[in-house]
């Protein structure tokens, strides 16, 4: 519509619709409505997806614990990660 409204005011020096300019002005409008509220969801979605990786629980120290059990404890909640991710 932009180019057909340029055409027709450059090439044929007739003026331009009040209705293309109208159209023209509300699809701009809109595409930027479109384009802010697209950044808006992709900040959404990588919030989203932040926190649904998070652990339910932190562990900030262990008290009384043998650090075999630590490392076999560790090892198979790797595996288990390894495994939900695929």
């Amino acid at each position: 519509l932009v180019i057909y409204a340029l055409y027709d005011k450059l090439v044929s020096g007739t003026a331009i619709p009040m209705w293309a300019s109208i159209i023209i002005t509300a699809s701009f409008f809109g595409a930027i409505n479109a384009l802010g509220i697209g950044i808006l969801g992709e900040y959404v979605v990588r919030i989203y997806d932040q926190v649904r990786r998070r652990p339910m629980y932190v562990v900030a120290r262990r008290v009384n614990c043998d650090p075999a059990e630590d490392e076999q404890a560790a090892d198979a909640d790797q595996r288990q990660n390894e495994t939900a991710t695929l």
